[in-house]
């Protein structure tokens, strides 16, 4: 399994729109062939700030996403608020309850 973890830092004025891209960027993303989740939230301390987290099945399916016809609005949007992000990926060998 592969991990997405980090944040993304904006100049986000409209927050109905950006709920709007939220929502529907979260939904198209879970739909794609091997994606576990895929959340963003808003730092409730900074609302300019998002938290992702993605799980993907395996490294192909993470190469796959990129290349998603989706992922052009959202990345005009994110060139709009003038995004940048701190993301890390990790690699889980397994996974168990704690």
């Amino acid at each position: 399994m592969i991990i997405i973890a980090g944040q993304i830092k904006t100049k986000i004025t409209d927050w109905v729109e950006a709920q709007q891209q939220i929502d529907t960027i979260v939904a198209a993303v879970e739909a794609e062939d091997g994606c576990i989740s895929y959340r963003l939230y808003t730092d409730p301390k900074d609302r300019t700030t998002l938290f992702i987290f993605e799980e993907w099945e395996t490294p192909a399916a993470l190469a796959s996403h990129g290349q998603q016809p989706h992922m052009g609005p959202l990345r005009a949007w994110l060139k709009k608020v003038e995004a940048q992000s701190a993301l890390d990926r990790y690699v889980v060998e397994s996974k168990g309850k704690l």
